[in-house]
């Protein structure tokens, strides 16, 4: 399953954000020092945020979304910046909210999380 996209070409809209969280551990040694290390590499985060969505791209997105719910929740993403496939991304919490505003115009908030290997 692949990430929808709008009707442009493009995955996603002003107001990308970008992460990476680092899993880490503090080993503590009998003399009291400390030293951390990397458990594993971090994990990438996008927050997708979609405004001025027509009918048809809102539709596109909830269907995305209640179809990954129903299946093993894993998708395809394309990172806009970099260009870069991640073959294994997982939306990220448990709530979703899709709104349609003014003459059509709609909005969506998409926190997604590159799974670990």
């Amino acid at each position: 399953m692949e990430f929808p996209l709008l009707k442009t070409g493009a995955v996603a809209q002003d107001g990308l954000e970008i992460g990476r969280r680092r899993l880490t551990r503090v080993l503590r040694y009998v003399d009291g020092s400390e030293q951390t290390v990397k458990v594993r590499r971090g994990q990438r985060r996008w927050t997708v945020r979609l405004t001025q969505l027509d009918e048809a791209e809102l539709a596109r997105v909830a269907e995305f979304v209640e179809t990954l719910r129903g299946e093993t929740g894993s998708f395809a993403f394309t990172d806009p910046r970099s260009g870069v496939r991640h073959e294994a991304c997982r939306l990220e919490g448990s709530e979703f909210e899709l709104r349609l505003v003014e003459m059509g115009g709609g909005r969506a908030e998409l926190r997604i999380v590159e799974e670990a290997a």
